[in-house]
Order: C-alpha cells, then sequence, then structure tokens
C-alpha cells in the first residue's frame, strides 16, 4: 500500500513538474485530438484566446485562434493531418505577427492521434523585416547611384538573409553561377540540401567577423574555381541583418597554377632524363635547395643527405674543389654567370665529370641575393666525344692519305670536301673550290649521264658504280670511275660521298686500242694483264699471249668450246651473279676482285662492253690482273694494322694505370709519413728492455701491421710505376719455392698446386718483394676462380723471343726471357671480361669481395720490370697467366747483398740537421737520434734548412732531409747548400719520390736514399755509414 502511494505520489510530482515547465513557455501550445479540438493547453495559450483553461478544452482551435467557423484555408493543422509531417504557417491578428505549427502525433501503427500546435509571436521579426524594408526603401536612392558601379564590378557580388537566402545579385554573379535571388544560396549554387560546410556568410553572422573561403563547382562552362570574401552588412544601429560574398572568379589562376605544377612535373622528368639538376642557394641565409636530379647525379639520397654547399664542395674531387669554390666567389662578387666543370667522387668511388653554370640574382638595389643553376653528368658525353674525336682522326688519316680521290657534295652540287689526291689529280687548291659546284667541274658531254645518278643520289638511293669525265684545272679531261653514297638525315639527302678513280690512263689505253687497229696486236699482247674478248654468248674470240699462258689456251681456230666461264672458272656455265653477265645486260663497265680456285689466285676483272660503230652492242673485254702479290701485301697490312692497334690497347691501358697510379702515389708521401712515425716508435719500444711478455708481442704485430701497410703503398705506386724499386739479381725459382708454404695457404685444402720449376738456374734483375705479390695476387685469383676446388699450376722457364713473336704481341724488344706460367682449372673468362681484367676497379667479384686493383697492380709491376704480361682463358677451361721477364746478364749474379762490415750505430756527439715537414716524423727522428748521441737541430721545410744549415755550417756533420715539403723540396735544398758547401753530407728521405726524380730527370741520386716507413736499427746504420765514409 505504502508503494502505491509512494508511485502516485512520484507522479502527480512529475505531472506538476510537467505542467509548470508546459506553463512557462513564451509560446502558446495546445494538444489537439485527430479532429483539431483542444485537449489541453498552457498559460500563454490560455491568455492568447483571453478565455479560461474551461472554456477552451474541447473546442476547435480555429475558432479560438482564427473566430473560423470553418477550416482556415492554409491551417498548418490540416496539412499535418494529411502530410504526417510539421507545417507551418503565419497570420496577422490585430496587427501582431504569429508563426502556427503544428506537429502530429501518431501511434505505434502511423494513425493520427492529434497533434501539438503552437502559437509563436514574430511581431518583433516582422518588424525587423519591415525596418530592414524601411532601410531598403529609403536606401533606393542611394541604390541607383550604386547598382551601376556594383554592376560593373568584375567580380561576382550577393547578398544573403540569415536563412542564406539570396536577396540580390550583380550582373557578373548572375553571370557566374545564373541567377538565383529568392534561392537558398546553398541549393542554387552547389545543389546542397544544407548549407555547406565552411561557408564563409554563417561564420560572418557568427562572429561578425569577414571570412575568406574556396569554393569549386561544376557549370555548363566547364569547373568553375572561386574565392569567396564574406563579410556583415550592418544596419545603422551596427546590427547585421545580411551578410556580403564577393567571389572572385579564380578559375584562370587555377589553371595556372595547375598548369604551373604541370610545368613543374614536366621539368623535374626533363631533369631526370637529361640528367640536369637545378640547385638555388640564398646568399643571406646560405640555405640551398636542390632538385630531386642533381642529388641522383650526385649519388645522394634526398631523404638523407642535407643540401648545402659544404656537401658540394667536399663532393667535388680536391684538385678541382678551390676551383670551383673560386668561380662561383667571383660570380658573386662580380654578378656575373659562370660555367665550370669539374669532378666528383660519388660514396662508390666512381668519378663523375660535372658541368656546372649559375647566375646570380640580384634585389632592386643591386645586391646580390641569392644564386642558382644548373649541373649536368658530362662524363658519357666527355667520353663519347674523345671517342668520336679519336675516330674521325683515323677516319680522317685514311682518307687524306688515300691514293683514290674523295669527294663530298652538297645536295645543290657545291662541293663540300675532297681529299688531296682529288687536289692533286685536278690541280685546284682548296681555296679555288670554295664558291664552285660539281657541275662546274664536270665535262660537258657528261652532264646528261651525270644528272641520272644526281637524281639518284637526290632520291637517297646510293650509287655502286658510274663513270664520268671531269674537266682538270689546266684543261685536262680526266676520266674517273666510282662510287656514291648519302648521308641522310630527318629523311633529308644532306650530302653525298663520292668514291672516285682516276682511270684516266686506262681510258686513254683502251681508246688506243679501240682506234690504233694498226698498233692493236702489239699493244694487246704486250700487255701483262690477261684480256680475252668475248662475244655476246660468252664465247671468247680473242685472247692475248698473258690469257693464253694463263688460261691455257689451245690457237683458237682450234677451239671447239670457246666458253669463257669453261677456262676461267672450269665450269660448263656462267656463275651465279657474274657481274660480266651483268656488264652484257646494261652496258655498263663493271670492275671487280675474286679469287678463282680453278686459276689458284687473286684476280681483278674488269669488263668492259664492245659496240660496234652503231652503238650496239655485242660483247665484252675482259682485263684480268693477277693481283695476288697485291692481296699478299695487304694481307701484310692488315697484319701490321692489327699490330698498330694492339700497340694502340697497351699504350690506353698503360694510361689508365699511370692515371689510377697517380692518385695513388698522391697519397703515398702522408701515407709513408705515418707509416714511419708506427714503425720508428715501435722500433725504439721493441728494443727497451722493460718491453716484455705480451706487451712485446701487441708490439710486435703492431709493427708487422705496419710493415704490411708499406707493402700495400708500394703496391698501389706500381700503378704509376714511379715506386722506387730495389732490383738486385735473384733467382726466379728460389723466389717461388721461398713462397711455396704460403701459396698453400693462401689457396686452400682443397686446391691441388703443382711446382714445375725449370732445371736452369733462373736469374732476373727484380724487386723480390714485388715478384712475391705478382704470384700471390694471381694464386689469390686462381683460388676465388675455382670455389669448388682444382688444381693450380706454377712453372718457369727460359725462352728466346725474336722480333717477330714480339711484334705479333706488341712487345717492345726481343732478347732472352724467364717466363712464369701460373695455370688453373677454374670458370674461366669470356672475351670481354679478358678484354678488361687491367683496368682498374674493374671486377667479376661481388660487391665486398675485391676492389679490382690486384690485376692492375700486377700489370704496374711487370711494366716496370720492363716486362710483359699475357692471359689465356675461355668460360670453363681455366685461365693461364703467362709473364715474361728480361733474364739478367750473365755478369749478374743471384747472391744476396749480405753486409758483412760491422758498424757503430751510435753516435759520438756529431751534429745533425734534420728536414721534415711532419711534426710527428720531425720529433720521431730527434728522439732516435738523441737516444744513441747524436745532436740534433730542426727544420720544416726546404727554406729553413738552408737557413739553419747557414747558421751551423761548421757544426753540422750530416743533413737528414725528406724530399717533399713546403716552399722547397729536400733535393732543392740539399743543391743549393752543396754549391757553396760541396763536402756536404746528406741523406734524403721518401716515401714517394717519383715526382721529384722526373722533374729533375735523374736516374740514380748524388746521395743515400731512405725509403718511408724505415726503421730506428735501418735509419741509425744509414747514418753511421754516409758519415764514415
Amino acid at each position: 500500500m505504502n508503494d502505491r502511494t509512494e508511485t502516485l505520489q512520484e507522479i502527480r510530482d512529475a505531472n506538476d513538474e510537467w505542467r509548470s515547465t508546459f506553463d512557462a513557455m513564451d509560446e502558446a501550445v495546445a494538444l489537439l485530438d485527430a479532429e483539431g479540438r483542444i485537449q489541453r493547453c498552457n498559460k500563454a495559450m490560455a491568455a492568447f484566446v483571453e478565455k479560461s483553461f474551461a472554456g477552451i478544452i474541447g473546442h476547435a482551435c480555429r475558432e479560438l485562434c482564427f473566430c473560423l467557423g470553418g477550416q482556415k484555408e492554409d491551417c498548418p493543422i490540416m496539412a499535418c493531418k494529411r502530410t504526417l509531417q510539421r507545417e507551418r504557417s503565419v497570420f496577422n491578428r490585430g496587427g501582431q505577427w504569429f508563426e502556427v505549427s503544428a506537429d502530429p502525433i501518431v501511434d505505434e501503427s502511423g494513425q493520427l492521434q492529434g497533434a501539438v500546435h503552437i502559437l509563436k509571436d514574430i511581431t518583433e521579426h516582422k518588424q525587423m523585416e519591415e525596418a530592414l524594408k524601411a532601410a531598403v526603401a529609403r536606401a533606393e536612392d542611394e541604390k541607383a547611384k550604386t547598382e551601376s558601379i556594383i554592376e560593373a564590378i568584375g567580380d561576382g557580388v550577393s547578398i544573403q538573409d540569415r536563412n542564406f537566402r539570396v536577396l540580390y545579385q550583380n550582373l557578373a554573379h548572375r553571370r557566374m553561377v545564373g541567377g538565383h535571388v529568392g534561392a537558398f544560396c546553398y541549393s542554387a549554387y552547389e545543389k546542397h540540401e544544407h548549407r555547406c560546410v565552411g561557408c564563409g556568410i554563417a561564420q560572418v553572422f557568427a562572429d561578425g567577423g569577414t571570412h575568406i573561403v574556396q569554393r569549386s563547382a561544376p557549370t555548363d562552362r566547364g569547373q568553375l574555381h572561386v574565392e569567396i570574401t564574406a563579410s556583415p552588412l550592418l544596419d545603422s544601429k551596427g546590427n547585421i541583418v545580411a551578410g556580403i560574398e564577393v567571389v572572385h572568379n579564380i578559375t584562370e589562376r587555377k589553371k595556372a597554377e595547375d598548369a604551373l605544377r604541370l610545368k613543374q612535373y614536366f621539368l623535374s622528368e626533363a631533369q631526370r632524363i637529361a640528367h640536369i639538376g637545378s640547385w638555388e642557394r640564398d646568399l643571406a641565409t646560405n640555405h640551398v635547395i636542390w632538385s630531386d636530379e642533381l642529388f641522383r647525379i650526385f649519388g645522394l639520397d634526398p631523404d638523407k643527405t642535407h643540401a648545402d654547399f659544404d656537401t658540394l664542395l667536399n663532393l667535388i674531387h680536391p684538385d678541382d674543389r678551390e676551383k670551383q669554390r673560386r668561380a662561383v666567389t667571383e660570380a658573386i662578387n662580380s654578378k656575373q654567370p659562370y660555367s665550370t666543370e669539374f669532378r666528383i667522387q660519388k660514396h662508390d668511388g666512381s668519378i663523375a665529370l660535372i658541368h656546372s653554370q649559375g647566375e646570380v640574382v640580384c634585389d632592386e638595389s643591386g645586391r646580390p641575393v641569392f644564386i642558382r643553376g644548373t649541373a649536368q653528368d658530362i662524363t658519357e658525353r666527355k667520353q663519347a666525344e674523345d671517342e668520336l674525336k679519336e675516330s674521325e682522326e683515323r677516319y680522317r688519316s685514311v682518307i687524306e692519305n688515300a691514293f683514290d680521290m674523295i669527294q663530298s657534295i652538297a645536295p645543290d652540287g657545291r662541293i663540300l670536301y675532297v681529299n688531296p689526291a682529288w687536289l692533286r689529280i685536278m690541280g685546284y687548291s682548296r681555296e679555288e673550290l670554295s664558291n664552285k659546284t660539281i657541275f662546274e667541274i664536270i665535262h660537258p658531254a657528261c652532264q646528261s649521264k651525270c644528272s641520272n645518278v644526281f637524281s639518284r643520289l637526290s632520291a637517297g638511293s646510293s650509287v655502286e658504280h658510274f663513270e664520268t669525265q671531269f674537266t682538270s684545272k689546266d684543261g685536262r679531261v680526266i676520266d674517273v670511275e666510282g662510287s656514291a653514297s648519302v648521308n641522310m638525315a630527318d629523311g633529308k639527302v644532306k650530302s653525298m660521298q663520292c668514291l672516285l678513280h682516276d682511270v684516266t690512263e686506262r681510258k686513254r689505253l683502251e681508246e688506243e686500242l679501240f682506234r690504233s687497229q694498226q698498233d692493236w696486236e702489239y699493244t694487246f699482247n704486250s700487255i701483262t694483264d690477261m684480256v680475252t674478248v668475248h662475244d655476246k654468248d660468252f664465247n671468247i674470240i680473242l685472247a692475248n699471249k698473258a690469257a693464253e699462258k694463263i688460261l691455257g689456251l689451245p690457237l683458237l681456230e682450234k677451239l671447239n668450246d670457246r666458253k669463257c666461264f669453261s677456262y676461267y672458272h672450269g665450269t660448263d656455265h656462267a656463275p651465279e651473279g657474274c657481274p660480266s653477265c651483268g656488264c652484257l645486260q646494261s652496258g655498263e663497265s663493271a670492275s671487280f676482285e675474286v679469287f678463282e680456285p680453278h686459276l689458284n689466285m687473286f684476280i681483278e676483272i674488269r669488263a668492259i662492253p664492245r659496240f660496234d660503230s652503231s652503238r650496239n652492242l655485242i660483247g665484252l673485254i675482259h682485263v684480268v690482273r693477277d693481283i695476288t702479290e697485291r692481296k699478299k701485301a695487304e694481307a701484310e697490312r692488315e697484319r701490321l694494322h692489327h699490330e698498330k692497334e694492339l700497340l694502340h690497347e697497351q699504350l690506353l691501358q698503360s694510361q689508365k694505370m699511370e692515371a689510377v697510379g697517380t692518385l695513388a702515389g698522391g697519397i703515398a708521401h702522408d701515407f709513408n709519413n705515418i707509416l714511419n712515425v708506427i714503425m720508428g716508435y715501435g722500433g725504439l719500444l721493441e728494443s727497451m728492455p722493460a718491453i716484455t711478455g705480451t706487451a712485446k708481442g701487441f708490439l710486435s704485430e703492431i709493427i708487422s701491421a705496419a710493415d704490411r701497410a708499406a707493402y700495400l703503398t708500394r703496391g698501389l705506386l706500381a700503378f704509376s710505376r714511379k715506386q722506387h724499386l730495389e732490383l738486385k739479381p735473384a733467382d726466379l725459382n728460389d723466389i717461388i719455392r721461398s713462397i711455396t708454404a704460403m701459396l698453400h695457404r693462401v689457396i686452400g685444402e682443397d686446391i691441388k698446386m703443382n711446382i714445375e720449376l725449370c732445371k736452369d738456374t733462373v736469374v732476373i734483375v727484380c724487386d723480390t718483394m714485388q715478384v712475391e705479390q705478382i704470384i700471390v695476387n694471381l694464386a689469390s685469383n686462381a683460388r676465388d676462380a675455382m670455389p669448388s676446388g682444382g688444381q693450380l699450376t706454377l712453372g718457369t722457364e727460359i725462352v728466346e723471343l725474336d722480333e717477330e713473336f714480339c711484334s705479333l704481341r706488341g712487345f717492345d724488344h726481343a732478347g732472352r726471357f724467364a717466363v712464369m706460367r701460373l695455370t688453373d682449372t677454374g670458370i674461366g673468362m669470356d672475351e670481354e671480361t679478358r678484354e678488361r681484367i687491367f683496368e682498374p676497379f674493374f671486377t667479376t667479384k661481388a660487391v665486398g669481395k675485391g676492389t679490382g686493383l690486384g690485376l692492375s697492380i700486377i700489370y704496374g709491376i711487370v711494366a716496370q720490370h720492363r716486362g710483359f704480361l699475357e692471359c689465356e682463358s675461355e668460360p670453363g677451361h681455366g685461365t693461364v697467366f703467362t709473364i715474361y721477364l728480361p733474364l739478367a746478364a750473365a755478369a749478374d749474379s743471384a747472391e744476396n747483398d749480405v753486409e758483412s762490415r760491422e758498424y757503430a750505430a751510435r753516435g759520438r756527439g756529431e751534429l745533425v740537421l734534420i728536414a721534415e715537414d711532419d711534426v710527428s716524423g720531425r720529433r720521431l727522428l730527434r728522439v732516435v737520434l738523441e737516444h744513441q748521441g747524436y745532436r740534433v737541430i730542426e727544420a720544416a721545410s726546404g727554406i729553413e734548412v738552408i737557413e739553419r744549415f747557414r747558421e751551423h755550417a761548421q757544426d753540422i756533420a750530416l743533413m737528414l732531409l725528406d724530399v717533399i715539403m713546403p716552399d722547397m723540396n729536400g733535393y732543392d735544398a740539399y743543391e743549393m747548400i752543396k754549391q757553396q758547401y760541396p763536402d756536404t753530407k746528406a741523406i734524403l728521405m721518401s716515401g714517394y719520390t717519383a715526382d721529384i726524380l722526373e722533374q729533375r730527370g735523374i736516374k740514380e741520386l748524388p746521395v743515400s736514399l731512405l725509403k718511408k716507413p724505415v726503421s730506428p736499427h735501418e735509419l741509425l746504420k744509414v747514418v753511421r755509414e754516409v758519415m764514415d765514409e
């Protein structure tokens, strides 16, 4: 019972709360049944109809609200009943305006049960509208004045109310989107049901500010892009009454932007295709922008590399870096463009040649603000230009030295070029031909015939053979025969090239034979060439003595079978494609060469048509020359040409080795200075009694590593053949025996090694360490070529190479040679690979597995020993390397130069002047010498050497000079001092003396030379020896 009471109380409370809320509403609200009768209403409704609740309930709303007996025509309640949707209308009562709405109440089955009837006083809103209308009316006069201005504005202008209804459009706006006054802007312009997201007018109504938005919409004339500036329209009190849109058509700007983006894309693609990168550098901030192609050219990842000027300078080859920096600086200072070429070294080690050009952009005051330009990788173009130039020079040489006449003619007949043979035969100079055409050179009688030839060439066809006559400068008639071809470009004939043979003499002989019947037989039979006269059926009707002898012809009267092919070819029919048959058909001469097995000789055949007095073709004349000896001579020339090409290839290889060797030599000086310090201090520590046990072992490893590094430097210097070799007689067999155990470790257990040494002593003058390096490198390569095991054979022999053998192989001298041959059973190489194996950095091994320097080093070492190197290989058949080294003279001995006498390494207080530009190296020399009892003074350059010597000239016992130093090298300093003090003793030191020696043309130094790195023991030994001399 209590629960029920509580529930009822809760219901009453809720009902009271609802009634309080219902009655508190400003709007007049009534609940209607399905017939429109009021079932319930709030106080506002009772006040509106001025009746009590009792006088309202049960009555139709039209009676109370509108005092109508029947239905109101636009009654929203009746409309709601029909549509089951919310309906609205507006009416006026006593000067007050009300908005009436009806919202349907339906049951679960969708049947109308009633409606919620709401009346809202909108008088104030109407008054605002009226005020607006009044304002508009007052503005009518101003409108007339401003309308023409607004209509004339190129941008579209529209005014919208708070419901986004279009109130006004100017002419530009109507032309842009069409006339839509009275419509909602979002449905009229963009076909939306609701206002647009980000609407500028909505933002104006929200915050009263000005807003700019961009929109895009399709129109009959295509896609329209606009920029809309939305701002408020205020009344006299500053209240927002509407929104104004100023619409600027940016379609063309958008198209321009799209076109710009497309151009930028095309530019990027063009840069990628043409390998041209672009850059720009802000001179104030030093900010640099690179195009993607520029990163690709430099071999850099745009995502991992910061583009700046220092990055570029670090990529530029050290020899070109300062030149490029100076070119950019001068361009900025002079405000002038620049164009340079420089090399870059990419991270993969490759060298590329770059063409760069740039221009400086200045501000209005003339101050440079930034510099921009392009960079293009011209490596391949440069290589192609060099190859083209070489090819042109080669072919020009052939043309210039040809015995036959060669000419090039323009399509209009102008003479573009003639070779020296043409000028010699025709008697003209080049200047005299500058304004002549070929038609002025052709004999008048041959103009018509040559016009046919010229027409064929002008049509783009080649002419294999033609005959004509030229008129020389002195009026002589020159008979020529030849062939012609055309040079085409873009489908048009650019020039015509003719190869002409002066046949004036031959023609003269032929004419004399034809005209001088009386002397014909004598002349005919005196010709050493075979001459046979044929009829149209290929019968030989006349033959000279040479033909009778060579062809074995009996007397013609006794001939039953007189067919020419029977005697020339030993056949019963004419050969297929016989040019002589063509001569009988065309009536034109033919000339050809062939090897005739039947005669066992090379012959040159000239088939000349025979005519009767009426110019009817009646047969032909064969003039046949035995050119067997000429062919042999041509074969000999071909052999000599092959030798020349081989020598040329060797020259190119030598130049490549020289280039890489120069690079290697460039670092040798500094590298050897470092090694010198490591080995020097290592040697000092090794001699100290306190260094024992593990520490001494570690120290030994350090010294050993430095020795190997020095060994590597000497190998690199072999590239340039500038390494100072320690040449002495040695037995090649002993060298191989001494490293056999090491070779077994190099090749591994799965490769069998055979040593086949010559029984005789094989003495050569060599640097033993370099020869060992040759053997080890070749064995290492052989091991890599036999991954699954195999056999390696190393043998020696003594051979005598004659001039012919050396000439065929491009060797520059003959004589007795020691031969070392290394043969493997590995995978072998194809011809293309074999031709490149001695190129620096060329390797067939995987990345990280080889440097491509091994065989190049070997090539340099062999060349430095005045030897030769050959390689034979085929895929699947292994490889053979054969090395020829000059055999030592009989007076030479293979005995080692062992120093027999002891020396006193310690000094006796003598003063030594040391000169070394490297601080660490100089400090080491002082420590070593002072530790052994010498006094030391120092110099850091050649100039300082001279100054120090002048200060202590009477006390200095010895100078220890580095060769390569700033200001003046050590050798030049020694030479200057020796001019005043000829008895001065000196020792030169260097890890790379090649440049100094070459510049001076010195083959042997007048003083001792210590090659860096040098151990303290060796240094003290040489110092003591020189002082005691």
